[in-house]
């Protein structure tokens, strides 16, 4: 019995703090003073090749008795090589916002930037439920 009553009374001024909720908490809002991008590096690999022409020579056949006398053959071809490159690319994950409320410097993390001004809230009253 003792318990449950405990329990009821418990939700009873749980409900009566939530239906006070706006006269104790209060929305503001501060400066920002300095907003800074935390970021994440990530590297992929990426296939790469890499060409050049090269002249080559071939010799000439050896002649046929009474037939007149061939030059070498020259012939280009382009030979590649294909190599694993790096590249690097850079995430922003967060900001880390300091912002100045009542002449004081805070800082928090957050997943958007703010701009100039930061919404917080404020406690005028806290409960203690023992």
């Amino acid at each position: 019995m003792k318990k449950s009553l405990a329990i009821a009374l418990a939700l009873f001024s749980t409900c009566a703090m939530a239906d006070n909720y706006d006269e104790f908490v209060k929305q503001d809002l501060a400066r920002v003073v300095k907003v800074q991008p935390v970021t994440n590096t990530r590297y992929y690999t990426v296939p790469r090749q890499s060409c050049t022409m090269v002249e080559e020579v071939a010799p000439a056949p050896p002649p046929v008795s009474g037939a007149p006398i061939d030059q070498n053959q020259k012939r280009v071809t382009e030979r590649c090589i294909t190599y694993s490159d790096r590249e690097f690319k850079q995430d922003v994950i967060g900001f880390n916002v300091t912002f100045e409320y009542q002449s004081q410097l805070r800082t928090v993390r957050m997943n958007y930037d703010p701009g100039n001004t930061v919404r917080i809230k404020t406690v005028t009253k806290v409960f203690v439920i023992e």
